[in-house]
């Protein structure tokens, strides 16, 4: 596609929403195998994540040799990713979406003349860095997969963006056990760190302000979508067609076999799940280990702490017994 045509119209992305451990980079993958899409991961901490501590792209080269997002730096910014004043950069991301600036985002009636001037400015430097992405790339459609709900709406701020919701919500007790797993981050090649832990307090908190804050602010979005990871397993392909018509993409087979596995091409996402540097056969099953393994006491913490939010998502209150047919 030519950089006229592309130019245009508007730059449209897709925005996977949610809390964390819901199965985002699933969908991601899953996105860009069926739609003509172009999958960068999770770019709300780029400038920290990419450009300064040179994290493993999903090709699985250091963020600043891999040649995709060279590209893209030179188009953007006119220098390599090591060249990219990156500290400068992460401080104007912090003034901007940091979490005491989150209030302002979400209720713009509160922002200061200063406050709009430095949005304004962030939100042209990530339409440079996106822009670059479409041009760099073979899809005119771009899915981050950021999920958190202040970066969504710094995105809807840039002039000419179209900008697309999919909320993703998993069940919350699913979630918090997720959070107490310990798992390796394979992006930071250079030392073994784990990804971060947290308690199943913050996780039931965290869930309900996640997911009431990315339905609270849907009129700055070209569409919303409300998808469940529990349905998304069961029919990946249908969840995927909702998304095309709900985005007005053509959606292509994702050719599933008969055991339900896809093959997964490789994608420069920039961050994520350690699932996104998986290429190959991957299958898709469902992930219900809490139901055997949470503790009770986590188990009924979390549940009162989310009970109107599992209620409204379509989940029992109750827990059911793993085989139990409840939440199918």
């Amino acid at each position: 596609m030519g950089d006229e045509t592309k130019g245009a119209r508007p730059l449209k992305i897709i925005y996977i929403g949610g809390y964390s451990r819901s199965g985002s980079t699933l969908l991601l993958r899953l996105l860009a195998e069926s739609l003509e899409v172009t999958a960068v991961g999770e770019l709300f901490d780029v400038w920290n994540r990419s450009y300064r501590e040179n994290q493993l792209c999903g090709c699985g080269l250091p963020f600043r040799e891999c040649p995709f997002w060279t590209a893209v730096s030179v188009q953007a910014f006119g220098r390599e990713p090591a060249d990219v004043p990156a500290e400068q950069l992460e401080a104007r991301r912090h003034r901007v979406q940091g979490y005491a600036a989150i209030p302002l985002l979400w209720w713009p009636m509160l922002r200061t003349r200063t406050y709009r001037r430095r949005l304004a400015s962030y939100a042209d430097l990530l339409g440079r860095l996106y822009r670059a992405i479409s041009d760099a790339s073979d899809g005119h459609v771009i899915v981050d997969s950021s999920k958190v709900p202040q970066f969504a709406w710094i995105l809807a701020e840039i002039p000419g963006v179209e900008l697309h919701m999919v909320h993703l919500v998993r069940d919350s007790r699913a979630a918090a056990f997720s959070w107490r797993r310990r798992k390796i981050r394979p992006e930071i090649s250079w030392q073994e760190k784990a990804m971060d832990r947290h308690s199943v307090l913050r996780s039931g908190l965290e869930w309900s302000l996640f997911n009431l804050m990315l339905r609270s602010r849907r009129r700055v979005l070209s569409s919303y979508s409300l998808i469940r990871y529990e349905d998304m397993v069961r029919d990946p392909a249908g969840t995927l067609q909702a998304i095309a018509a709900a985005t007005r993409e053509p959606v292509k087979d994702l050719h599933l076999s008969e055991e339900g596995s896809v093959t997964l091409r490789m994608a420069h996402t920039t961050s994520g799940n350690p699932g996104r540097f998986d290429t190959g056969p991957v299958t898709i099953r469902r992930d219900d280990a809490w139901r055997h393994e949470m503790p009770p006491w986590d188990r009924l913490l979390v549940t009162a702490l989310t009970a109107g939010g599992l209620r409204r998502y379509g989940y029992e209150a109750r827990a059911p017994a793993a085989g139990d047919p409840s939440n199918e």
